[in-house]
């Protein structure tokens, strides 16, 4: 850990951690790490909650690591304690990315273990998990893994001995389909992640100028076609301060913003209400292709370095019969942009329908009431 890190860990432990100093509860359910908490609820109405992050710490199992173990591997040892401690049937997490989550699935085996992916993943995880499936000499074991589609079923069986399930998205599933009528309204969905890193680090950090570049482009061509056409335009961001940061690098004026995790309900409602959906390759946009709704990937040609597996070839006809692919890649021109745009309101709901379907089913699946995953947990429980 640099000095940097090391700094910044300490601030975070002497002004912002909670300590605790008596065993935690028993309970059947244990969610690891706070993030998941918001998928948790979904699926739990009571559970335990892990904190990873340093957000509180229980002061006696961490003595008692420390006495039994010096500090050698401490994070995890404190892990381990909690759980055999808590005792639970289950251990829940939405952080699936988490190494050290299936780690400890494969020591705590009394347990059952359970992550749900939360995102679209590019190929530098796999990478991850193909290092660490090479160092231990074999499959990483683990018990349920509920992912978006079947592109990472298809891929992450090459890493675990696991049951991989298709499920989809849990908070999209949870939202029922409203099919009324759509109204003239075009929703962007926002993609990159904002500010920029000055100092871009990580391999999702160094592409966030080249989605930011398509989301200027895709801003400028929507808003032009809805003044042209008597849309309204409806700009979905990311986080509150976004808004800011793309009224000044657009310079455009009027545009109207929702920040979509502030209600995601509503938010679903306004995509399953809008007339057209369009998206660089936001995971929302491919929950929106999921329920049914006319959605248009634009993705910066950089995209297929991410994850080429985002981009099945699917093809419609437009035009006279020509076939069209449907993902169009790069800054495609103001007429090359209105024709496609046309060309896919244009379809029939039936062509529609088998176009999106041969889509979600591969990266992000729509499962009504998540009813997989709820029949599992009642029979883990009961």
């Amino acid at each position: 850990m640099n000095m940097h890190k090391t700094f910044n860990l300490i601030i975070k432990l002497f002004f912002q951690t909670k300590f605790r100093f008596l065993f935690p509860k028993k309970n059947n359910v244990v969610v690891y790490d706070a993030h998941s908490v918001p998928f948790a609820k979904i699926v739990f109405k009571k559970f335990e909650l892990l904190h990873t992050r340093f957000e509180e710490i229980n002061i006696t199992i961490l003595i008692i690591c420390i006495f039994k173990n010096n500090f050698k591997n401490l994070s995890f040892n404190y892990r381990e304690a909690y759980l055999r401690l808590v005792d639970p049937r289950i251990i829940f997490t939405s952080i699936d990315t988490n190494i050290g989550f299936y780690l400890l699935s494969q020591k705590l085996r009394n347990y059952t273990f359970i992550s749900v992916q939360n995102g679209l993943r590019s190929k530098n995880y796999f990478n991850e998990l193909n290092i660490v499936k090479n160092k231990l000499g074999k499959k990483i074991k683990t018990d349920y893994i509920f992912v978006l589609g079947e592109n990472d079923k298809k891929r992450l069986n090459k890493f675990f001995d696991a049951r991989i399930r298709v499920i989809g998205n849990l908070f999209n599933n949870n939202i029922q389909v409203k099919n009324k009528k759509k109204k003239r309204i075009i929703v962007y969905i926002q993609q990159a992640s904002l500010p920029l890193k000055q100092d871009p680090k990580n391999f999702a950090e160094i592409y966030q100028k080249s989605i930011l570049d398509q989301d200027i482009h895709l801003i400028k061509m929507i808003y032009n076609y809805c003044h042209k056409n008597r849309f309204k335009f409806i700009i979905f961001i990311k986080r509150p301060w976004t808004k800011n940061i793309l009224e000044n690098l657009t310079n455009l004026e009027g545009l109207n913003f929702k920040c979509f995790s502030n209600n995601k309900r509503n938010g679903y409602n306004i995509l399953d209400n809008s007339y057209i959906v369009i998206t660089p390759f936001s995971s929302l946009g491919y929950e929106s292709l999921a329920r049914g709704n006319k959605t248009i990937f634009f993705p910066p040609k950089i995209a297929l370095d991410l994850n080429k597996e985002l981009f099945p070839a699917v093809y419609f006809k437009q035009n006279r019969g020509k076939l069209k692919n449907f993902f169009q890649f790069g800054k495609l021109s103001k007429n090359e942009f209105y024709k496609y745009l046309n060309g896919v309101t244009s379809l029939s709901f039936k062509s529609w329908r088998k176009i999106s379907f041969s889509i979600s089913k591969k990266v992000i699946l729509f499962s009504a009431k998540n009813k997989e995953i709820n029949k599992l947990i009642s029979e883990l429980l009961n």
